[in-house]
């Protein structure tokens, strides 16, 4: 005997999603905290990049090492 589960409520999806948000930008300060902590150790940035397995492009992770983002 299988039970029908009630899908979620809107209510439910939308918490869902701004913890997902949340978590994501979490993640992204984190990223770019140890972007600059490699950076600073003398990692270069053709190697922060291959590091981050190309997750953001060339000019941004300079842009992060300049302090601009």
């Amino acid at each position: 005997m299988t039970t029908k589960r009630t899908p979620p409520s809107l209510t439910q999806l939308v918490d869902h999603y701004r913890r997902a948000q949340n978590d994501l930008e979490d993640a992204r300060l984190a990223l770019i905290d140890g972007i600059r902590t490699e950076y600073a150790a003398g990692m270069r940035q053709a190697d922060i990049v291959r590091g981050i397995d190309h997750v953001w492009s060339d000019e941004y992770v300079r842009k992060i090492v300049k302090g601009l983002v």
